[in-house]
């Protein structure tokens, strides 16, 4: 419900909750694989950030435009086990051109090592 009232207080159309078709749909769906099995050691968030720009799922430029149906999906998070060709991330568009970039962007954007990375704390410290 707050959600809701965020939606209604910028104008938009809360129906979207509801029903996810009433949002942009991409064209189409790519699986971006691994090259060999492994545990997802780490995830670039920033690299991620770098393949949605270039789908065009955001602005280099303030004048540049917004496609919202574009996007990146991380299927392998960090500490997950993936088989050999296993879907790391999902990009969402149909663009030859873009899609090619994305994933030459998304090679670079995680590492896939023998054994899950090490934990570490939620909390770093405590602040008085």
């Amino acid at each position: 419900e707050v959600f809701r009232k965020c939606i209604e207080r910028q104008d938009g159309d809360q129906r979207v909750i509801d029903d996810y078709s009433r949002l942009p749909q991409p064209a189409g769906t790519v699986q971006f694989a691994t090259a060999r099995a492994g545990y997802v050691t780490a995830v670039d968030a920033e690299r991620v950030g770098v393949a949605v720009r270039a789908l065009g799922g955001g602005r280099s430029r303030a004048e540049d435009t917004i496609d919202h149906a574009v996007g990146v999906i991380v299927r392998a998070k960090p500490g997950e086990y993936v088989a050999e060709a296993g879907t790391v991330f999902e990009i969402h568009d149909s663009d030859p051109e873009k899609l090619a970039e994305a994933g030459r962007i998304l090679s670079g954007a995680y590492t896939i090592g023998d054994a899950p990375p090490a934990s570490e704390p939620l909390v770093l410290e405590e602040i008085a």
